[in-house]
């Protein structure tokens, strides 16, 4: 078998140092050549040479070494090497059993962390399906009772409470809906929930379902893509009416009262590439990235939410083989970029995809 350049390099240098420690013990038949050619194995082994190349090696050391030398001599020293060569050999072959057994003991712990952040995993999922369905009922209770004290109060004081009431269960109503997508996302979406789609379509869907909160702020949507004939076909699972939701509410949340959120599609080779503008305050660029983890938000006075709306368009465009990401707009505001692959592309970029969160998907989260 044909070394590679790396494997020819190491076993160079590694002859190198065998043949000034065999050289050494033909001349003195010192020990400490013997303890120098078991240290030495350890090399051999970590460079993976195989023994049948470590044989070869000796042999052509050796008889570079006792060329010319008379017939009783050369056999002394034949005997003499055949030790440094076996002292080489059973270190290799200590040095390889205990690489073997280092292994086993990695795989067996691997396996056995696997099965446990399954288990975890599955117990998270568990725990937050149970936690959403027995929270639904008394928030709903919460809530209809806090609109019946609301309508009925005649004292104003009373009026705000019932309203606060009513605002306390209405967010933690929505982040008990967020655990539960970013849970679900992080399992896994299977492959026949993905059909093929017009991107143009599931925005204008999401858009439409944000208007009534955005008129409510005085702030206008605008579709930078309505003159396209083009309708962006992609591959899609009903997930990503998440990822668009979450950073157009965000806009809106963000923005300025009175303003304007845009939304643009643009032609990116292999993808789409949607931006959604805000002519907020923008997002410093110590927190472009933390934002999309679990938990973390770009606070503002006044601003409530859960810290998980970023983090669900992550992992729900990068499970579609694509990327989001924010920029500082010109002229002030962000730009929430998100690309997905386009319809003929999807299968390549979502293998990726699968391969990347396969790895995540089996860390504790």
């Amino acid at each position: 078998m044909a070394l590679c350049e790396v494997e020819m390099e190491a076993l160079d240098g590694l002859k190198k140092e065998y043949a000034e420690i065999l050289r050494e013990y033909l001349q003195s038949r010192d020990e400490t050549a013997l303890y120098k050619v078991s240290m030495l194995s350890r090399k051999f082994q970590e460079a993976r040479i195989d023994p049948d190349r470590i044989l070869e090696m000796h042999l052509e050391v050796f008889n570079e070494i006792v060329e010319g030398m008379p017939p009783k001599k050369a056999i002394n020293a034949y005997n003499a090497g055949f030790e440094v060569l076996l002292e080489l050999m059973m270190g290799y072959a200590v040095a390889y059993r205990e690489y073997v057994e280092m292994h086993k003991n990695l795989y067996e712990m691997a396996s056995e962390f696997s099965e446990k952040l399954q288990e975890a995993n599955r117990l998270q999922e568990l725990f937050i399906s149970i936690i959403s369905h027995d929270l639904k009922n008394p928030l709903t209770t919460v809530l209809g009772y806090s609109e019946l004290i609301e309508a009925r109060a005649e004292d104003e004081q009373i009026k705000e409470f019932a309203r606060k009431i009513k605002k306390a269960a209405e967010k933690m109503n929505e982040l008990i809906s967020d655990a539960r997508t970013y849970s679900k996302l992080r399992m896994g979406v299977p492959d026949e929930e993905f059909k093929e789609k017009s991107l143009k379509e599931v925005l204008s869907e999401v858009i439409e379902d944000l208007r009534e909160k955005a008129e409510a702020k005085g702030v206008e949507i605008e579709k930078a893509y309505e003159g396209s004939e083009e309708t962006y076909q992609v591959l899609a699972a009903e997930f990503l009416k998440n990822v668009f939701a979450n950073v157009i509410d965000n806009a809106i949340k963000y923005g300025p009262a009175e303003s304007k959120v845009i939304v643009e599609i643009k032609d990116e080779g292999d993808f789409w590439k949607v931006g959604v503008r805000d002519f907020g305050e923008g997002v410093p660029d110590d927190a472009k990235e933390a934002i999309f983890e679990r938990f973390v938000r770009n606070d503002k006075k006044g601003i409530k939410g859960s810290g998980l709306g970023l983090a669900i368009a992550k992992t729900g465009i990068e499970m579609h083989g694509g990327g989001i990401w924010v920029e500082d707009a010109p002229g002030g505001g962000s730009i929430f970029y998100i690309t997905i692959p386009k319809l003929q592309h999807s299968d390549k970029y979502r293998k990726g995809a699968k391969r990347s969160l396969g790895g995540r998907r089996g860390e504790a989260s």
